[in-house]
């Protein structure tokens, strides 16, 4: 399996947001495509 915390290095504070085998991740909006884009 490749080392995900070498794409995410200097971006995610690894000691609370890497554990075992994933990434947690936060988002501050979730959206949703309605329609085609331009």
């Amino acid at each position: 399996m490749t080392d995900l915390t070498a794409f995410v290095d200097g971006i995610v504070h690894e000691p609370t947001q890497t554990e075992g085998r994933g990434l947690d991740l936060t988002v501050t909006e979730v959206h949703e495509v309605t329609g085609p884009g331009r």
